[in-house]
């Protein structure tokens, strides 16, 4: 933003005549910044991608939890769920 103020005062500066005459200096930055053009390297981020697990069932983080401490309590080491 900085960078776009100095070349709209560098613009303004370098104008002369009818060009420079302005009524309202605040309209005319906010144009300026909202035609102004965003640098080459930059990109908007892609949109995200429809995930491939849809069709997994809802998570009920209490049967999670229960049947881990179930686990514990039989001594089992992997996931039976």
């Amino acid at each position: 933003m900085v960078r776009e103020g100095e070349k709209f005062a560098d613009h303004w500066h370098a104008a002369s005549g009818k060009n420079a005459a302005k009524l309202d200096w605040l309209a005319t930055w906010r144009n300026w910044v909202r035609n102004a053009r965003l640098p080459q390297n930059v990109r908007a981020f892609p949109q995200p991608q429809q995930s491939r697990f849809t069709n997994l069932p809802p998570v009920n983080a209490e049967e999670i939890r229960a049947r881990t401490a179930e686990n514990e309590r039989l001594g089992v080491r992997r996931a039976n769920f």
